[in-house]
């Protein structure tokens, strides 16, 4: 679990405005914050750097059906891995990109959620993009896609969550110097091309010789 680290208190603020009515004693039947990928297709990459690193680009879309502002005060996606080394990129600054580590692409401040204080208006739907960074490695199990939660939280402790397919792109990993030189230690070597000389002493390999193999044969299938 990977969770936002600082919270905000945006829905103390609007209830004692008195713009905010208290907590629903009941969420009642069904979501009231959808949360899904933004684009179709796989527009939610877990990358994998020359060096380990793990680059997180999350493209959602979150509609609230809300009867009231739903503001988010922390958000956190879930994986089956234990991730304790993930961390959210940091605000860059106004006149400033976002730029994930050992990557050429930028993206621009006003596409990327993590430096926002989000509230949801009943009807609402917030779309962008959050960034994050781990040094934690991915199992090698999941080879072309991961299995992704992500969850936002209220105030009030209202949680909503939704699946998010990721897919996993290892080819810059596999591509590096170290990688390379561990594909051609463990390649197997290839047999010496078999000599005149050897093909004949082949074809006078000894009678007893074959009927011991033919033997061993036989105790095998038994």
């Amino acid at each position: 679990m990977a969770k936002k680290s600082v919270r905000c208190d945006i829905d103390t603020r609007l209830r004692e405005a008195n713009v905010l009515p208290p907590p629903d004693p009941c969420l009642g039947d069904g979501p009231r914050i959808v949360i899904r990928p933004h684009r179709d297709g796989w527009a939610n990459v877990l990358s994998e750097t020359r060096a380990g690193l793990l680059r997180y680009i999350i493209d959602i879309r979150m509609t609230s059906s809300f009867s009231r502002p739903f503001a988010v005060c922390d958000y956190w996606f879930e994986t089956p891995w234990d991730n304790p080394g993930f961390y959210w990129l940091p605000d860059p600054g106004r006149d400033h990109r976002y730029k994930l580590p050992d990557c050429a692409s930028e993206y621009a401040r006003e596409e990327v959620l993590n430096h926002r204080n989000l509230v949801l208006y009943p009807g609402m739907t917030i779309a962008g993009i959050f960034l994050g960074v781990s040094t934690t490695p991915l199992p090698r199990k999941f080879r072309n896609n991961a299995p992704f939660k992500f969850v936002l939280e209220d105030d009030f402790e209202n949680r909503f969550s939704g699946k998010i397919p990721m897919l996993v792109d290892r080819s810059e990993r596999m591509d590096s110097p170290e990688a390379r030189a561990g594909r051609r230690r463990t390649a197997p070597r290839e047999a010496a091309p078999l000599s005149l000389q050897d093909s004949a002493v082949s074809a006078k390999a000894p009678t007893s010789a074959l009927k011991s193999s033919g033997d061993k044969k036989r105790v095998h299938k038994s």
